[in-house]
C-alpha cells in the first residue's frame, strides 16, 4: 500500500487476486496484469474475422458475373444453393451499411431517435440474423453436392461472422438504441 503525504491513508493498493494474478487499485481504476501477447491476439484475431468478412466482397465481384454468365447461357454447371454464398455477403453489407448510416452524425443526433440512428439498430439485429443463418446455411451444405471450396469459404466466413456477432453482443452493439442513453 503506497499513499501521499497528503492523503491520510493509502489510495494506491498492490494485491494478488482470488484467481493469483497481481492487480493494481488508486481509488479510480484498476489494472490486472496480463502477458504482453494478450492483447495483440485479440487485435489479430478481431482483424482476421473483419479480414475474412470483408473478403466476401471481392469474393462476390467474381463469382456474380460467373453465375449470371451461366444462367444466361443455360449452362448445366450452374452454381448450386446459391444462398450459400449470398447470405454472409448480405450480412456484411448490411453490417456495414449500419456503421455508414451513423458515420456522419455530429454528438447530438447520437442522443436523438434519428433515422440514421434507426437504421443502425436494425442493421445490427440483421446482422446477427444473417450471421447464425448463414452459420446454418454453411453447416447444411454438407449434406449437400456443393464444392468443397464453396462450402469450406462459406463455414470459415459464417464463423467470423458469428464470432463478431458474439463480440459485438458482448460490447452491447447488437440491438443498440442510440436514442435510449
Amino acid at each position: 500500500m503506497f499513499r501521499l503525504s497528503s492523503e491520510p491513508d493509502a489510495g494506491k493498493i498492490f494485491f494478488q487476486t482470488p484467481e493469483e494474478h497481481r492487480a493494481y487499485f488508486d481509488g479510480e481504476r484498476y489494472y490486472e496484469k496480463n502477458p504482453a501477447w494478450k492483447p495483440w491476439f485479440y487485435i489479430a484475431v478481431f482483424l482476421l474475422a473483419w479480414i475474412l468478412m470483408l473478403s466476401t466482397i471481392p469474393y462476390a465481384i467474381i463469382w456474380i458475373p460467373i453465375d449470371l454468365y451461366k444462367r444466361i447461357t443455360k449452362k448445366k454447371n450452374c452454381s448450386k444453393y446459391l444462398r450459400l454464398r449470398v447470405v454472409p455477403l448480405l450480412a456484411v453489407l448490411i453490417l456495414l451499411y449500419g456503421f455508414a448510416a451513423i458515420s456522419n452524425q455530429s454528438l447530438f443526433d447520437f442522443g436523438q431517435r434519428t433515422f440514421a440512428n434507426i437504421q443502425f439498430f436494425t442493421a445490427t439485429l440483421l446482422f446477427a440474423a444473417l450471421s447464425f443463418y448463414s452459420l446454418f446455411l454453411a453447416i447444411r451444405s454438407f449434406r449437400k453436392s456443393v464444392i468443397t471450396f464453396a462450402r469450406a469459404y462459406a463455414l470459415v466466413v459464417s464463423l467470423s461472422c458469428v464470432a463478431m456477432t458474439i463480440f459485438f453482443s458482448y460490447w452491447g452493439i447488437i440491438g443498440l438504441r442510440l436514442w435510449a442513453y
